[in-house]
């Protein structure tokens, strides 16, 4: 069951990029991006078991955040990729802070409070990880995808993949060593690392139509 949850999720969150994209035009990637990198790091304090393997959920909606920029760096330009990458960066930032205040609020202990302690105490570790995580591995792939565009200018599937790749392995390693280390046991630990990114491997390939689309139907069609 959580086989065809993940991929049905993971579908739906590719297509609300499309339609924001279809809607909004950069606007709409730029909102998707903000929303995307907040739900990620709320969804990924859930680890579910597929196939007697241990992942974090929320992979889709990170991997759609690359996807986004890939897209506005693509249609756009490398400067305008760039402040997609910081607003995700500032809208996570915000979120720790925001929660880190709400969590230090004196308040009765009732079921709503002692659920928002349970969910986002370890969601500030998580946040923490991410903002490093997430603005190292961005603006590498902000850039590597420039070079690739500049290198190799008919090789659109190629620069897509091979820039979110990379940039993916970074993103898991500083994310999981400093979200998860210590938490886990050493061989559960070991066990999200490696799987994070094996999914993340597969989700950038099954993005990659959708980066396809995006560029070449959509992107002709809006008018900014």
């Amino acid at each position: 069951m959580n086989f065809f949850i993940l991929i049905i999720s993971t579908i739906i969150t590719f297509a609300f990029l499309l339609l924001f994209f279809k809607l909004f035009g950069k606007a709409g990637l730029f909102a998707f991006i903000g929303i995307s990198v907040i739900l990620a790091n709320i969804l990924v304090t859930q680890t579910i078991e597929i196939f007697s393997i241990v992942i974090t959920h929320g992979n889709a909606l990170y991997q759609a955040s690359f996807l986004a920029t890939d897209i506005i760096s693509e249609c756009y330009d490398k400067k305008t990729a760039k402040k997609a990458v910081y607003l995700g960066f500032l809208a996570s930032a915000m979120t720790l802070v925001l929660m880190l205040l709400t969590l230090l609020l004196s308040r009765p202990s009732t079921p709503t409070s002692e659920a928002l302690k349970t969910l986002f105490t370890p969601f500030l570790r998580i946040t923490a990880g991410s903002l490093i995580a997430y603005l190292v591995s961005n603006i590498h792939d902000v850039y590597s995808f420039d070079y690739l565009k500049n290198k190799f200018k008919k090789a659109l599937i190629f620069r897509n993949i091979c820039s979110t790749l990379i940039s993916q392995f970074i993103d898991t390693l500083l994310f999981c060593s400093i979200a998860f280390y210590g938490i886990y046991e050493t061989n559960v630990f070991i066990s999200i690392l490696v799987s994070t990114y094996l999914l993340k491997f597969v989700l950038t390939f099954a993005a990659n139509p959708f980066f396809t689309f995006a560029v070449k139907r959509i992107y002709p069609t809006i008018s900014e």
